[in-house]
């Protein structure tokens, strides 16, 4: 086999499509990457057609990196297979809200705390999406000057639904 890492991606939406577009735009060094989810199936992923596998325990034999991604992630499927991955050598980056209040699983923004990885036990929670842009941006500022409160409303579109909530809103410029 090729050099590099066996990565799992744990969702064949809109998130998982998204990853596979970044672990692909950014050469990260894979010898496999593997696209998993409740049913297996064949999926269109970042323009890459793939056979999905489904996401049982067994298919974290040999995965160096698994991301949970989108709906399997919100969903639980990080709660029901992530000690599965852990166990079998996998570390495990979730994308879902189940582990982000944990306080034994770092919650890691790169940019702002990379610090936070040191120590995880194979689980690291990534912060909600319109999070990680706030922080990044105010991380330098709050350093700088300090930060006693920040009050965010948010109206996210509807990517929140995942693919078939883009696919069901036409775009109207």
């Amino acid at each position: 086999m090729g050099e590099g890492y066996t990565v799992a991606v744990v969702g064949a939406g809109l998130v998982g499509d998204r990853l596979v577009a970044e672990l692909r735009r950014r050469d990260f060094p894979m010898r496999e990457l593997r696209v998993l989810a409740r049913s297996s199936r064949t999926a269109v992923l970042a323009g890459e057609t793939f056979e999905v596998g489904v996401a049982e325990p067994e298919a974290f034999e040999g995965v160096d990196f698994a991301f949970f991604a989108g709906t399997e992630g919100e969903k639980g499927a990080a709660v029901q297979l992530a000690g599965e991955a852990t166990s079998r050598g996998a570390i495990v980056i979730d994308n879902g809200s189940d582990f982000r209040l944990d306080p034994t699983v770092p919650l890691v923004v790169p940019e702002v705390n990379r610090g936070a990885l040191d120590g995880h036990d194979g689980l690291v929670a990534n912060a909600n999406c319109s999070t990680i842009q706030m922080v990044v941006t105010l991380a330098p500022l709050a350093r700088e000057f300090g930060l006693e409160k920040v009050v965010v409303s948010t109206y996210q579109a509807v990517s929140g639904a995942g693919r078939s909530g883009v696919e069901a809103t036409p775009y109207q410029p």
